[in-house]
Protein backbone atom coordinates (compact mmCIF):
# COMPACT_ATOMS: atom_id res chain seq x y z
CA UNK A 1 0.00 0.00 0.00
CA UNK A 2 1.18 3.54 -1.00
CA UNK A 3 2.81 5.98 1.92
CA UNK A 4 -0.08 9.16 1.86
CA UNK A 5 1.59 12.17 0.62
CA UNK A 6 2.13 14.11 3.82
CA UNK A 7 4.36 11.66 5.29
CA UNK A 8 6.52 12.41 2.20
CA UNK A 9 6.43 15.96 3.86
CA UNK A 10 7.12 15.02 7.08
CA UNK A 11 10.24 12.97 6.08
CA UNK A 12 11.71 16.17 3.96
CA UNK A 13 10.88 18.48 7.39
CA UNK A 14 12.72 16.05 9.44
CA UNK A 15 16.11 15.82 7.48
CA UNK A 16 15.88 19.53 6.52
CA UNK A 17 17.11 20.30 9.70
CA UNK A 18 20.36 18.70 9.13
CA UNK A 19 23.44 21.53 9.50
CA UNK A 20 25.64 18.75 7.14
CA UNK A 21 24.10 20.50 4.33
CA UNK A 22 25.82 22.44 1.89
CA UNK A 23 26.25 21.71 -1.46
CA UNK A 24 24.96 19.18 -3.81
CA UNK A 25 28.63 18.71 -5.24
CA UNK A 26 31.48 16.16 -3.58
CA UNK A 27 33.37 18.35 -1.69
CA UNK A 28 33.98 21.96 -0.90
CA UNK A 29 37.16 24.08 -2.14
CA UNK A 30 39.53 23.62 1.36
CA UNK A 31 42.85 21.94 0.38
CA UNK A 32 43.73 19.54 3.37
CA UNK A 33 45.94 17.01 3.42
CA UNK A 34 43.61 13.68 4.06
CA UNK A 35 45.30 10.48 4.04
CA UNK A 36 44.63 6.43 4.25
CA UNK A 37 46.69 4.39 5.66
CA UNK A 38 48.40 1.20 4.20
CA UNK A 39 44.96 -1.68 5.60
CA UNK A 40 42.00 1.27 4.95
CA UNK A 41 41.32 -0.57 1.52
CA UNK A 42 40.89 -3.94 3.52
CA UNK A 43 38.61 -2.28 6.06
CA UNK A 44 36.20 -0.70 3.47
CA UNK A 45 35.98 -4.05 1.58
CA UNK A 46 34.75 -5.50 5.04
CA UNK A 47 32.38 -2.86 5.49
CA UNK A 48 30.55 -3.52 2.35
CA UNK A 49 27.08 -5.20 1.97
CA UNK A 50 27.74 -8.97 0.82
CA UNK A 51 26.32 -9.30 -2.73
CA UNK A 52 23.18 -11.29 -1.52
CA UNK A 53 21.88 -7.90 -0.41
CA UNK A 54 22.40 -5.99 -3.87
CA UNK A 55 19.42 -6.74 -6.27
CA UNK A 56 17.15 -6.74 -3.24
CA UNK A 57 17.74 -2.93 -2.46
CA UNK A 58 18.40 -1.95 -6.28
CA UNK A 59 14.47 -1.97 -6.11
CA UNK A 60 13.61 -0.64 -2.95
CA UNK A 61 11.15 2.40 -3.62
CA UNK A 62 11.15 3.28 0.12
CA UNK A 63 13.96 2.10 2.54
CA UNK A 64 17.39 3.31 3.98
CA UNK A 65 20.38 1.01 4.62
CA UNK A 66 23.75 2.26 6.79
CA UNK A 67 27.14 0.66 7.64
CA UNK A 68 29.45 1.97 10.48
CA UNK A 69 32.93 1.00 11.13
CA UNK A 70 36.64 1.72 12.51
CA UNK A 71 38.94 2.74 10.16
CA UNK A 72 41.62 4.02 12.32
CA UNK A 73 42.32 5.26 15.76
CA UNK A 74 40.70 8.42 14.67
CA UNK A 75 38.15 7.89 12.54
CA UNK A 76 35.13 5.88 11.31
CA UNK A 77 34.02 4.71 7.91
CA UNK A 78 30.31 5.94 7.40
CA UNK A 79 27.61 5.38 5.03
CA UNK A 80 23.74 6.57 4.99
CA UNK A 81 21.59 5.91 2.32
CA UNK A 82 17.34 6.73 2.44
CA UNK A 83 14.91 6.63 0.01
CA UNK A 84 11.45 7.68 0.22
CA UNK A 85 8.44 7.55 -2.88
CA UNK A 86 5.41 8.33 -3.16
CA UNK A 87 2.83 8.22 -6.11
CA UNK A 88 0.70 11.33 -6.04
CA UNK A 89 -2.42 10.29 -8.82
CA UNK A 90 -1.81 8.73 -11.89
CA UNK A 91 1.12 10.82 -13.34
CA UNK A 92 3.09 12.19 -10.69
CA UNK A 93 5.97 10.50 -8.43
CA UNK A 94 7.50 12.36 -5.41
CA UNK A 95 10.95 11.07 -4.70
CA UNK A 96 13.10 11.64 -1.73
CA UNK A 97 16.74 10.62 -1.94
CA UNK A 98 19.57 11.35 0.81
CA UNK A 99 23.32 9.64 0.60
CA UNK A 100 26.33 10.39 2.23
CA UNK A 101 29.79 8.74 2.54
CA UNK A 102 32.78 9.01 4.73
CA UNK A 103 35.89 7.62 4.19
CA UNK A 104 39.02 9.23 3.75
CA UNK A 105 37.46 12.58 5.11
CA UNK A 106 34.22 13.78 5.75
CA UNK A 107 31.70 14.35 2.85
CA UNK A 108 28.54 16.94 2.67
CA UNK A 109 25.31 15.49 2.96
CA UNK A 110 23.63 15.14 -0.50
CA UNK A 111 19.63 15.62 -0.49
CA UNK A 112 17.15 15.66 -3.41
CA UNK A 113 13.81 16.36 -3.80
CA UNK A 114 11.82 15.49 -6.94
CA UNK A 115 8.74 15.84 -9.03
CA UNK A 116 8.35 13.47 -11.47
CA UNK A 117 5.28 13.73 -14.32
CA UNK A 118 4.49 11.09 -16.89
CA UNK A 119 4.50 7.53 -16.83
CA UNK A 120 6.68 5.70 -18.30
CA UNK A 121 8.54 8.37 -20.26
CA UNK A 122 8.79 11.80 -17.44
CA UNK A 123 9.86 15.32 -17.06
CA UNK A 124 10.87 15.94 -13.07
CA UNK A 125 11.65 19.52 -11.43
CA UNK A 126 14.82 18.22 -8.83
CA UNK A 127 16.46 19.90 -6.08
CA UNK A 128 16.75 20.67 -1.97
CA UNK A 129 15.83 24.27 -0.57
CA UNK A 130 18.54 25.17 2.36
CA UNK A 131 17.62 27.76 4.57
CA UNK A 132 19.96 30.10 3.16
CA UNK A 133 18.53 30.93 0.06
CA UNK A 134 21.94 31.65 -1.26
CA UNK A 135 22.68 28.39 -1.08
CA UNK A 136 19.99 27.21 -3.47
CA UNK A 137 19.91 24.89 -5.88
CA UNK A 138 17.28 23.59 -8.61
CA UNK A 139 17.14 21.63 -11.97
CA UNK A 140 15.36 18.79 -13.75
CA UNK A 141 15.73 15.33 -15.03
CA UNK A 142 14.00 13.67 -17.98
CA UNK A 143 13.87 9.70 -17.78
CA UNK A 144 12.42 6.57 -19.11
CA UNK A 145 11.17 4.37 -16.27
CA UNK A 146 11.02 5.03 -12.08
CA UNK A 147 13.49 5.44 -10.23
CA UNK A 148 14.82 2.46 -8.33
CA UNK A 149 13.17 0.28 -10.95
CA UNK A 150 14.73 -2.73 -12.41
CA UNK A 151 14.57 -1.05 -15.98
CA UNK A 152 15.36 2.94 -15.77
CA UNK A 153 17.50 5.55 -17.51
CA UNK A 154 17.56 9.44 -15.71
CA UNK A 155 19.32 12.29 -17.22
CA UNK A 156 19.53 15.30 -14.98
CA UNK A 157 21.05 18.37 -14.00
CA UNK A 158 20.98 21.05 -11.27
CA UNK A 159 22.30 24.93 -11.01
CA UNK A 160 24.11 25.50 -8.26
CA UNK A 161 23.77 28.86 -5.87
CA UNK A 162 22.15 30.45 -9.08
CA UNK A 163 21.05 33.20 -6.40
CA UNK A 164 24.54 33.46 -4.72
CA UNK A 165 25.53 37.27 -5.88
CA UNK A 166 21.81 38.24 -5.72
CA UNK A 167 21.33 36.80 -2.41
CA UNK A 168 24.81 38.07 -0.85
CA UNK A 169 24.35 41.17 0.40
CA UNK A 170 25.94 43.69 2.89
CA UNK A 171 23.31 43.57 5.66
CA UNK A 172 23.18 43.96 9.45
CA UNK A 173 24.29 39.98 9.84
CA UNK A 174 26.67 39.58 6.66
CA UNK A 175 29.91 41.46 5.63
CA UNK A 176 30.57 40.59 2.20
CA UNK A 177 34.04 38.95 1.01
CA UNK A 178 32.64 36.49 -1.41
CA UNK A 179 32.11 36.21 -4.38
CA UNK A 180 30.69 33.43 -7.16
CA UNK A 181 32.70 34.15 -10.57
CA UNK A 182 31.32 30.97 -12.14
CA UNK A 183 28.75 28.60 -10.19
CA UNK A 184 28.83 24.65 -10.06
CA UNK A 185 26.42 22.58 -12.40
CA UNK A 186 26.30 19.43 -11.63
CA UNK A 187 25.19 16.88 -14.24
CA UNK A 188 24.77 12.82 -13.82
CA UNK A 189 23.22 10.00 -16.61
CA UNK A 190 21.72 7.28 -14.59
CA UNK A 191 21.11 3.44 -15.97
CA UNK A 192 20.07 0.53 -14.15
CA UNK A 193 18.46 -2.58 -16.55
CA UNK A 194 18.27 -6.33 -16.10
CA UNK A 195 18.45 -8.50 -19.59
CA UNK A 196 16.41 -11.47 -19.33
CA UNK A 197 16.48 -11.77 -15.56
CA UNK A 198 20.42 -12.85 -16.40
CA UNK A 199 22.29 -9.85 -16.67
CA UNK A 200 22.14 -6.66 -14.55
CA UNK A 201 23.79 -3.46 -14.95
CA UNK A 202 23.83 0.18 -13.01
CA UNK A 203 26.32 2.70 -13.86
CA UNK A 204 25.95 6.24 -12.37
CA UNK A 205 28.11 9.27 -13.52
CA UNK A 206 28.23 13.02 -12.30
CA UNK A 207 30.06 15.84 -13.38
CA UNK A 208 30.49 18.69 -11.80
CA UNK A 209 31.57 21.84 -14.01
CA UNK A 210 34.50 23.79 -12.74
CA UNK A 211 33.36 26.95 -10.25
CA UNK A 212 35.26 29.96 -9.54
CA UNK A 213 34.56 31.30 -6.12
CA UNK A 214 36.07 34.95 -5.30
CA UNK A 215 37.17 36.33 -1.61
CA UNK A 216 37.54 39.92 -2.39
CA UNK A 217 40.18 40.32 0.71
CA UNK A 218 42.50 39.53 0.78
CA UNK A 219 42.30 38.67 -3.09
CA UNK A 220 42.25 35.16 -3.48
CA UNK A 221 40.43 32.86 -6.41
CA UNK A 222 39.45 29.04 -5.63
CA UNK A 223 38.68 26.77 -8.35
CA UNK A 224 36.68 22.97 -8.03
CA UNK A 225 36.02 20.86 -10.21
CA UNK A 226 35.36 16.74 -9.84
CA UNK A 227 33.73 13.85 -11.70
CA UNK A 228 32.59 10.29 -10.34
CA UNK A 229 31.60 7.18 -12.10
CA UNK A 230 30.09 3.89 -10.81
CA UNK A 231 29.50 0.46 -12.46
CA UNK A 232 28.01 -2.76 -11.62
CA UNK A 233 27.93 -5.87 -14.07
CA UNK A 234 26.42 -8.55 -13.02
CA UNK A 235 25.63 -12.40 -14.97
CA UNK A 236 23.29 -14.41 -13.06
CA UNK A 237 23.30 -18.23 -14.12
CA UNK A 238 20.30 -20.91 -13.84
CA UNK A 239 21.90 -21.92 -11.05
CA UNK A 240 21.66 -19.32 -8.38
CA UNK A 241 25.18 -18.06 -8.89
CA UNK A 242 26.47 -15.11 -9.83
CA UNK A 243 29.95 -13.39 -12.08
CA UNK A 244 30.67 -10.22 -11.81
CA UNK A 245 32.68 -6.92 -12.26
CA UNK A 246 32.25 -3.45 -10.66
CA UNK A 247 34.25 -0.44 -10.47
CA UNK A 248 34.10 3.28 -9.22
CA UNK A 249 36.17 6.10 -9.85
CA UNK A 250 36.35 9.97 -8.74
CA UNK A 251 38.48 12.87 -9.12
CA UNK A 252 38.77 16.20 -7.36
CA UNK A 253 40.67 18.82 -8.13
CA UNK A 254 41.11 22.29 -6.58
CA UNK A 255 43.21 25.20 -6.57
CA UNK A 256 44.07 29.01 -4.80
CA UNK A 257 45.41 31.26 -6.80
CA UNK A 258 45.69 34.65 -4.75
CA UNK A 259 46.36 38.08 -5.68
CA UNK A 260 50.41 37.85 -5.02
CA UNK A 261 51.49 34.69 -3.34
CA UNK A 262 53.19 34.54 0.08
CA UNK A 263 54.36 31.64 2.11
CA UNK A 264 51.40 32.74 4.66
CA UNK A 265 48.77 33.20 1.50
CA UNK A 266 50.56 30.24 -0.91
CA UNK A 267 49.44 28.98 -4.54
CA UNK A 268 48.02 25.81 -4.50
CA UNK A 269 46.61 23.05 -6.32
CA UNK A 270 45.02 19.59 -5.19
CA UNK A 271 44.15 16.41 -7.15
CA UNK A 272 42.20 13.86 -5.82
CA UNK A 273 42.21 10.57 -6.97
CA UNK A 274 40.02 7.08 -5.32
CA UNK A 275 39.43 4.64 -7.86
CA UNK A 276 38.42 0.56 -7.16
CA UNK A 277 37.70 -2.44 -9.69
CA UNK A 278 36.73 -5.49 -8.30
CA UNK A 279 35.91 -9.21 -10.29
CA UNK A 280 33.72 -11.71 -8.00
CA UNK A 281 32.19 -15.21 -8.36
CA UNK A 282 28.93 -16.10 -5.93
CA UNK A 283 28.48 -19.73 -5.87
CA UNK A 284 25.48 -20.87 -4.28
CA UNK A 285 26.78 -24.22 -3.10
CA UNK A 286 23.48 -25.22 -1.41
CA UNK A 287 20.23 -23.88 0.35
CA UNK A 288 22.33 -23.17 3.08
CA UNK A 289 25.84 -21.68 1.80
CA UNK A 290 26.80 -18.91 -0.06
CA UNK A 291 30.17 -18.69 -1.23
CA UNK A 292 31.92 -15.40 -2.32
CA UNK A 293 35.58 -14.76 -3.75
CA UNK A 294 37.25 -11.80 -5.94
CA UNK A 295 40.11 -10.23 -5.94
CA UNK A 296 40.02 -5.81 -5.20
CA UNK A 297 42.96 -3.50 -7.04
CA UNK A 298 42.35 0.11 -5.11
CA UNK A 299 44.13 3.35 -5.27
CA UNK A 300 44.25 6.67 -3.44
CA UNK A 301 45.80 9.78 -4.34
CA UNK A 302 46.08 13.51 -3.22
CA UNK A 303 49.19 15.25 -4.39
CA UNK A 304 48.83 19.32 -3.53
CA UNK A 305 51.26 21.32 -5.03
CA UNK A 306 52.55 24.89 -4.75
CA UNK A 307 55.83 27.03 -5.28
CA UNK A 308 56.05 26.80 -1.60
CA UNK A 309 57.85 23.45 -0.54
CA UNK A 310 56.42 23.53 2.93
CA UNK A 311 52.92 23.53 1.02
CA UNK A 312 53.74 20.33 -0.71
CA UNK A 313 51.90 16.85 0.05
CA UNK A 314 51.58 13.34 -1.49
CA UNK A 315 49.67 10.22 0.08
CA UNK A 316 49.77 7.48 -2.61
CA UNK A 317 47.87 4.16 -1.73
CA UNK A 318 47.72 1.20 -3.97
CA UNK A 319 46.31 -2.09 -2.82
CA UNK A 320 45.52 -5.54 -4.57
CA UNK A 321 44.54 -8.00 -2.36
CA UNK A 322 42.02 -11.34 -2.61
CA UNK A 323 38.97 -11.70 -0.23
CA UNK A 324 36.37 -15.07 0.38
CA UNK A 325 33.15 -14.37 1.72
CA UNK A 326 30.91 -17.23 3.59
CA UNK A 327 27.32 -16.94 4.09
CA UNK A 328 26.09 -19.87 6.66
CA UNK A 329 22.28 -19.49 7.06
CA UNK A 330 21.42 -21.49 9.82
CA UNK A 331 17.50 -20.70 10.31
CA UNK A 332 15.04 -18.35 8.09
CA UNK A 333 16.21 -15.58 9.92
CA UNK A 334 19.73 -15.79 11.38
CA UNK A 335 23.31 -16.63 9.65
CA UNK A 336 26.97 -16.47 9.99
CA UNK A 337 28.96 -14.57 8.15
CA UNK A 338 32.59 -15.37 7.44
CA UNK A 339 35.42 -13.58 5.83
CA UNK A 340 39.37 -13.17 4.74
CA UNK A 341 41.12 -11.13 3.03
CA UNK A 342 45.07 -10.91 2.11
CA UNK A 343 47.07 -8.63 -0.09
CA UNK A 344 49.76 -6.23 -1.13
CA UNK A 345 49.75 -2.84 -0.32
CA UNK A 346 51.58 0.07 -1.02
CA UNK A 347 51.80 3.51 0.71
CA UNK A 348 53.99 6.38 0.13
CA UNK A 349 53.93 10.18 1.69
CA UNK A 350 56.21 12.86 1.13
CA UNK A 351 55.81 16.38 2.74
CA UNK A 352 57.73 19.12 4.49
CA UNK A 353 57.44 18.35 8.34
CA UNK A 354 58.81 14.52 8.60
CA UNK A 355 61.90 13.52 8.78
CA UNK A 356 62.27 11.29 5.72
CA UNK A 357 59.71 10.35 3.39
CA UNK A 358 57.22 7.25 3.84
CA UNK A 359 57.50 4.50 1.42
CA UNK A 360 56.59 0.91 2.56
CA UNK A 361 54.98 -2.53 1.31
CA UNK A 362 53.32 -4.43 3.72
CA UNK A 363 51.41 -7.53 3.36
CA UNK A 364 47.71 -6.83 5.10
CA UNK A 365 45.46 -10.14 6.13
CA UNK A 366 42.13 -9.26 7.74
CA UNK A 367 39.58 -12.17 8.97
CA UNK A 368 35.88 -11.01 10.09
CA UNK A 369 33.15 -12.86 12.14
CA UNK A 370 29.59 -11.82 11.73
CA UNK A 371 25.70 -12.41 12.38
CA UNK A 372 22.70 -11.43 10.47
CA UNK A 373 19.41 -11.52 11.13
CA UNK A 374 16.96 -10.71 8.55
CA UNK A 375 13.86 -10.98 7.21
CA UNK A 376 13.28 -11.42 2.98
CA UNK A 377 11.70 -8.44 1.38
CA UNK A 378 11.75 -6.27 4.98
CA UNK A 379 15.49 -5.22 6.54
CA UNK A 380 18.81 -7.56 7.32
CA UNK A 381 21.50 -6.37 9.90
CA UNK A 382 24.76 -7.41 10.34
CA UNK A 383 27.08 -7.34 13.08
CA UNK A 384 30.76 -7.49 12.08
CA UNK A 385 34.12 -7.97 13.99
CA UNK A 386 37.51 -8.21 12.22
CA UNK A 387 41.01 -8.94 13.31
CA UNK A 388 44.95 -8.48 11.77
CA UNK A 389 46.21 -11.43 11.43
CA UNK A 390 49.53 -9.78 10.48
CA UNK A 391 49.67 -8.45 13.88
CA UNK A 392 48.23 -11.40 15.62
CA UNK A 393 50.97 -11.45 17.96
CA UNK A 394 50.69 -7.47 19.11
CA UNK A 395 47.42 -6.11 17.94
CA UNK A 396 44.45 -8.99 17.30
CA UNK A 397 41.46 -7.20 17.26
CA UNK A 398 40.96 -4.42 14.34
CA UNK A 399 37.51 -3.06 14.85
CA UNK A 400 34.00 -3.61 14.42
CA UNK A 401 31.48 -2.85 11.80
CA UNK A 402 27.50 -2.83 11.96
CA UNK A 403 25.31 -2.81 9.00
CA UNK A 404 21.82 -1.86 8.59
CA UNK A 405 19.16 -2.16 5.26
CA UNK A 406 15.64 -2.00 5.46
CA UNK A 407 12.23 -1.30 2.97
CA UNK A 408 9.32 0.01 4.44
Amino acid sequence: MRKPFFISLFLLCSFAESNLLFGQFRGDYEIERHHLDIENFLDWRAYQPPYSWRREWATAQTGMRSSVGSISMEEFYTFNEIRFTSNIGDFTTFHYHQYEESFYHAQPLYQEIEFRFGTDFGASIIGFPPHDKKYGQSGYAVSYGSRFTDNHIRLSMIDQYYYFDEKNKDTEKNDVNEDYLETPLYTRAEIQWVLGDRLFIRADTKQVSKAEFLIIEPEEVRTFQGNEGKLILDWNTSGGNTIGISGYTMTEERSYQPGIATEDQPDMDQKLLLEWTEAYFVLKADENDLLSFGILKSEFLNEIGSDFPVHRYVCHLLTTHLFGIWEKKRSETFSWLFSLQAGEAEIKKDYIGIEEAVDKTNTEIKAGVGVIFLKEGRYRLLGNSTWDLDFFQTRQWDGGNVQLQIMF
